[in-house]
């Protein structure tokens, strides 16, 4: 009887502890993240992926889109709260875009301000944890 106390007690333990840690993974920017918008005169619809690794308070990674891939820029994370920012270039013309968001489990909502001649626009974006 007691042998079959201390084995479910281990079990029940050793459930705990795995939960825990997945929840620990899953509460993390670190993955990879997608999301679609509409680009261009033509308003064609692309898919955006992000590579993140966060370390304490450090996230680091990259953006892409179609066969560009730049790694992101003083990325952050806070509290949930995520920022970092995407230099890339087109036509000739930098592009800055500012990425803010709240992470929320398996999903990043967030607003975006992109800096393109020095003319800004705010947008809003939402990218979900790519199973």
């Amino acid at each position: 009887m007691l042998r079959s106390v201390r084995y479910w007690t281990a079990l029940a333990a050793v459930t705990v502890l795995v939960s825990a840690v997945a929840w620990a993974a899953d509460a993390t920017a670190t993955g990879k993240w997608n999301w679609k918008q509409r680009l261009g005169p033509n308003g064609d619809e692309v898919e955006i992926t992000l590579e993140l690794k966060q370390d304490g308070e450090k996230l680091t990674g990259s953006w892409s889109l179609d066969d560009i891939k730049v790694e992101i820029q003083e990325g952050t994370v806070k509290d949930g709260n995520i920022a970092f920012v995407v230099m890339r270039e087109f036509n000739g013309s930098p592009i800055k875009t500012i990425f803010k968001g709240k992470q929320d489990g398996d999903t990043i909502q967030g607003t975006r301000v992109i800096t393109i001649d020095g003319v800004e626009r705010m947008l809003e974006w939402t990218a979900k944890r790519a199973k």
